[in-house]
């Protein structure tokens, strides 16, 4: 096997010499800031001015602080002797960037579908949990989310936990939702690019692949899927669409049964049953 072949750079090419210049403890008097390349770069005492055009240019610490060094010359004697001062510049966030990982099937959840009004919603409508990733948190100590969806024109906002790298946005699958974080600290803020998902092109899933049907004598809540699911074990949501705090949560085995509704006030429900990944739906009339 040949051994890999190293490049040999000539002592006098421009390039390395700058890169050294850059790097090493000598040079003129200032205040410099350390580059995520491993570059310094000169400042003039303001700070500020410089990082705001390329905030993503400069190396931090774990805690989001700059890197920092100021040298000068005091003369001893005959002697000029190089002083070198480090430091930590604590600085607004770097700016965010998010990315779209994956998506499930939508779990239901009262604040989620409280945030529009009920007669929103559609039958054809299929609602999915989208992972959001994101990048540079150092020094970010919280993550305000614009969530604006193209089949609700109001934005929604909300707060994310840094520390866990992503979140689960509520989204409808058959409309693009468009999402814009903003990083804070005690600092001030940085706002990133808005990131749009469509999955409306995307497979649509087994809501309907299986007919869901059901009807209701006012005490009783008799369903069936059809065809039928084999060893079904799975959990089943019944949720008033005008009202959310009027709902019922269970255990269903069987793709067929009757679950009790006497406690359910009139109104327009929704029944869905998961299991196996996979949710059916439909809606009802008390």
């Amino acid at each position: 096997m040949n051994a890999p072949q190293i490049k040999q750079v000539s002592e006098t090419d421009e390039t390395l010499e700058f890169y050294r210049r850059d790097c090493e403890e000598r040079g003129g008097d200032g205040h410099q800031v350390l580059l995520k390349n491993g570059r310094w770069r000169m400042y003039d005492g303001n700070l500020r001015s410089i990082v705001e055009e390329n905030n993503d240019d400069y190396a931090r610490t774990s805690d989001g602080y700059l890197r920092i060094k100021h040298i000068y010359h005091t003369s001893v004697g005959e002697f000029l002797v190089m002083h070198v001062e480090y430091g930590l510049y604590d600085y607004i966030p770097q700016n965010p960037k998010s990315s779209f990982n994956s998506y499930t099937i939508g779990t239901y959840n009262i604040q989620r579908a409280s945030r529009r009004p009920y007669n929103t919603f559609s039958a054809e409508d299929e609602y999915i949990d989208t992972e959001i990733g994101f990048q540079q948190i150092e020094g970010c100590k919280k993550i305000l989310v614009e969530q604006t969806d193209a089949d609700y024109p109001v934005p929604y906002t909300y707060f994310v936990e840094p520390e866990q790298g992503y979140f689960i946005a509520y989204m409808n699958k058959r409309y693009a939702s468009t999402f814009k974080l903003t990083y804070i600290n005690d600092n001030g803020q940085t706002i990133g690019q808005p990131l749009t998902i469509d999955l409306s092109g995307t497979q649509k899933s087994a809501v309907a692949e299986s007919k869901l049907s059901v009807s209701q004598n006012g005490v009783a809540l008799h369903y069936k899927l059809s065809p039928q699911i084999e060893n079904l074990n799975g959990q089943y949501t019944i949720c008033n669409m005008n009202n959310t705090m009027h709902r019922k949560q269970g255990e269903v085995q069987s793709s067929n049964g009757v679950i009790s509704i006497i406690d359910l006030p009139k109104g327009i429900y929704t029944f869905s049953i998961t299991c196996n990944g996979k949710t059916y739906s439909t809606k009802w009339m008390k």
